[in-house]
């Protein structure tokens, strides 16, 4: 995992960790970062913190192209014109208090959810 060092200087607010989950799929080890942005559901952040690599960013640039290309979920409409189509792609984020994310992960250890981590 990684932190964001932009956010180290502001000692008012937690500091945010993130990384990637990987899982096996037919014995094949896969990101689900990867696997979210070539389906369409996941965007690459334009950072200005230089948080990934260049060949992540390129590699997760190239499978975001194509997957706009493809016009896959959220690439499959005109935002002007057809939201109506999307609305139920468009991602809901329900934030855990930072007080409450041991809580959460003790709560629901080991046991499968449904959703799609962000």
């Amino acid at each position: 995992w990684r932190i964001n060092s932009n956010q180290t200087s502001n000692r008012t607010a937690p500091v945010r960790y993130w990384g990637d989950i990987y899982y096996i799929e037919n014995n094949q080890t896969k990101s689900l970062t990867r696997e979210l942005v070539a389906a369409g559901y996941a965007s690459v952040k334009q950072s200005t913190n230089n948080s990934l690599e260049p060949k992540e960013r390129a590699a997760l640039k190239k499978k975001e192209e194509k997957a706009r290309d493809e016009k896959k979920n959220i690439w499959s409409y005109n935002p002007d014109t057809e939201m109506h189509k999307v609305q139920n792609k468009i991602r809901i984020i329900n934030w855990i208090p930072y007080e409450l994310q041991k809580k959460f992960g003790d709560t629901h250890r080991n046991k499968t959810l449904k959703g799609v981590v962000d």
